[in-house]
C-alpha cells in the first residue's frame, strides 16, 4: 500500500479521511478530463493519418509491447482504469445537513467550476473551500455558488457533487440562489474578467440581505501592467470598481497586498469597502497525497535539486534563473533545476530556450502540466526552492516549501519578507551572479523554520471570521482607503 503523508495533518487529525477523500475526488475529475481529451484526439483525422508512423516508431524503438490502452502513468498508481470510489456517506452527508435552518455562506467557485488547472487562484479556492466544508462557521451552511449569465448567482450543486466525489447530479441541478438577511457571500474565485456580470449579481445579493466579502490576491495588473496582456489590466480596472461599489469588506492575502490595494483605490479616488481591508494569510500544508511519483525525473545521486514553481511569464524571473544555472553548469557545478509551471505569455523565446536547451532532461527539467500530486512529490524530492519572481501577492510555493523544510532562496521582495522572514536567503538585482551567490549562501544558511507556517484550516477560520463579522477580528491590521493602517 502506498504510504501517504498529510504535509502537516497528522494521524490524529479527525478530518484526515475526508481530506484524503476530497483529493481523490479531484484526481478522479482530472482523470476524466484527460480521458476526454485523449478520446477527442484519437478520433481526430490527424491521429488516424499518423497511426502508421506511431506503429513504425514503436517497432523501431522496441516499445510495441509497452503500448496499452489507457496506460497513463501517474503518481503512485495507474489511472488506466477509472477508480472505484467507496463514498463515506455518513461523513459527506454531515457536510450537507441543516441547510434550510441556517444562514448561508456563499462561496464563489465560478472559475473553478469551469476548469480546474490546479494552479494559482484555483488551488487557493479549492483548499479554502475544503476547509470551510469540513469546519463551517457556527450557524452557517457552506454553499458553493457560481455566476450565471442570465440569473446572477446560482447554487453550484453539480460542482459540489463532483467535489465531494458524488455523481454530478446527486445534489440536484444548479438553481438561482435566493439570499436571506444574514447570508454572507465570499468571493474566493478572482472573477476579474467578469465585471459586467459580477456587478449586478452582487447587487442582487446585497438587496436580498447578504453581506459581500471579496478576496484580493494581488493588484499587480495595476501596478505593473507591462507584465500582462493589455486586456488583463483593463479587466482588473473594471473589477476594482465593482469591489469599491459592492463589497462590504476586502480580504487580502498579505499585508503587502492590502497596502497596494488601498493605494490603488486612493489613486483612483475610489472609496474602500465600508468594513475596510483585512489580511487573511494563506495556508501552507500540502494535501495528503502519494509520495512516490513516476512523473518526476530521476534524481542523480549527490546532486542538489533546486525547484521553482509558477507559471512561466515575464514577472517570474525564469530567464535570469536560467542564465544563473548556465553559469553554474559551465563551471561543472553539481546542481539540477526543476521547473513546475504552465507556459504563459510574452515568453516565446524563453520557452524555446528551455525546450531546446542542451541540459533539458539532464540537469534541467520542466514539468508544464503538474497536478497537486506531482507538485507534492516535487517538493519532497527537492533541496531548495528558488523564487526569482519580481512581484507577488503572497508567494504560496514559498510557504509550502518552507513548511516542508526546504531551503528558501528568494528575491528580496517585501511580500517574501512578510511570508518567510528569517527562514530564507534573499537576493537583489537581475544579474545571473546574484542568484548564483544566493544559491551558494543557501548551502550554509540555518534559518529554516519548519512547522511555523499557517495551515489551511487556520486560514479558513480567519477568513470565515472576517467575512461573517463584516470587519477584521482583533489583531488584524486593517487599512483605510489611503494606504494607511488604522
Amino acid at each position: 500500500m502506498t504510504h501517504m503523508r498529510a504535509g502537516g495533518s497528522g494521524d490524529d487529525d479527525p478530518n484526515l479521511a475526508l481530506r484524503l477523500w476530497f483529493e481523490l475526488a479531484v484526481q478522479r475529475e482530472r482523470l476524466a478530463m484527460l480521458e476526454q481529451q485523449l478520446s477527442r484526439m484519437k478520433s481526430s483525422r490527424s491521429w488516424r493519418i499518423t497511426a502508421p508512423l506511431r506503429a513504425a516508431f514503436r517497432r523501431l524503438s522496441g516499445t510495441a509491447q509497452l503500448a496499452r490502452p489507457g496506460g497513463l502513468a501517474r503518481c503512485g498508481h495507474s489511472h488506466g482504469v477509472k477508480p472505484s470510489l467507496v463514498l463515506p456517506f455518513g461523513a459527506v452527508a454531515a457536510l450537507l445537513e441543516g441547510a434550510d435552518a441556517k444562514k448561508r455562506l456563499f462561496i464563489d467557485v465560478t472559475e473553478l467550476a469551469l476548469e480546474d488547472l490546479g494552479a494559482g487562484v484555483q488551488r487557493v479556492t479549492r483548499r479554502l473551500l475544503s476547509e470551510l466544508l469540513l469546519a463551517p462557521p457556527a450557524g452557517y451552511h457552506v454553499q458553493p455558488v457560481r455566476l450565471h449569465a442570465d440569473s446572477g448567482y446560482c447554487a453550484a450543486n453539480e460542482f459540489l457533487a463532483s467535489f465531494l466525489g458524488l455523481d454530478r447530479l446527486h445534489l440536484g441541478t444548479d438553481v438561482p440562489v435566493e439570499p436571506r438577511r444574514g447570508d454572507c457571500f465570499v468571493g474566493l474565485d478572482f472573477c476579474r474578467d467578469r465585471a459586467d456580470e459580477l456587478a449586478p449579481a452582487l447587487e442582487a445579493l446585497r438587496q436580498g440581505g447578504a453581506s459581500i466579502a471579496l478576496l484580493v490576491h494581488d493588484v499587480l495588473p495595476l501596478s505593473r501592467p507591462d507584465w500582462f496582456p493589455e486586456w488583463v489590466s483593463a479587466n482588473y480596472e473594471s473589477w476594482l470598481r465593482v469591489l469599491s461599489s459592492q463589497a462590504d469588506l476586502a480580504m487580502c492575502i498579505s499585508a503587502h497586498t492590502a497596502g497596494e490595494l488601498a493605494r490603488a483605490l486612493s489613486e483612483r479616488s475610489l472609496p474602500a469597502p465600508p468594513a475596510g481591508l483585512s489580511v487573511v494569510t494563506l495556508g501552507s500544508d500540502i494535501p495528503p497525497l502519494p509520495e512516490n511519483c513516476t512523473e518526476l525525473p530521476r534524481r542523480q545521486s549527490g546532486v542538489c535539486r533546486v525547484l521553482t514553481v509558477g507559471t512561466i511569464e515575464p514577472r517570474k524571473g525564469h530567464a535570469q534563473a536560467l542564465d544563473a544555472f548556465e553559469a553554474i553548469w559551465s563551471k561543472g557545478g553539481d546542481i539540477e533545476w526543476m521547473i513546475i509551471g504552465r507556459p504563459g505569455w510574452h515568453v516565446d523565446r524563453l520557452l524555446q530556450r528551455l525546450r531546446e536547451h542542451p541540459e533539458a532532461g539532464k540537469r534541467l527539467h520542466w514539468l508544464d502540466a503538474a497536478d497537486d500530486a506531482v507538485l507534492s512529490a516535487a517538493y519532497r524530492a527537492s533541496d531548495v526552492l528558488l523564487a526569482p519572481s519580481l512581484g507577488e501577492g503572497f508567494g504560496l510555493p514559498v510557504a509550502e516549501a518552507g513548511r516542508l523544510g526546504l531551503k528558501l532562496v528568494l528575491r528580496d521582495l517585501a511580500v517574501f519578507r512578510e511570508v518567510a522572514g528569517g527562514a530564507a536567503v534573499y537576493f537583489s538585482g537581475e544579474t545571473p551572479q546574484a542568484i548564483v551567490q544566493a544559491l551558494t549562501d543557501a548551502q550554509s544558511h540555518r534559518g529554516s523554520s519548519r512547522g511555523e507556517w499557517n495551515s489551511w484550516a487556520d486560514a479558513a477560520v480567519k477568513l470565515a471570521s472576517c467575512a461573517t463579522a463584516g470587519q477584521p477580528p482583533a489583531g488584524d491590521r486593517p487599512f483605510d482607503g489611503h494606504g494607511r493602517e488604522v
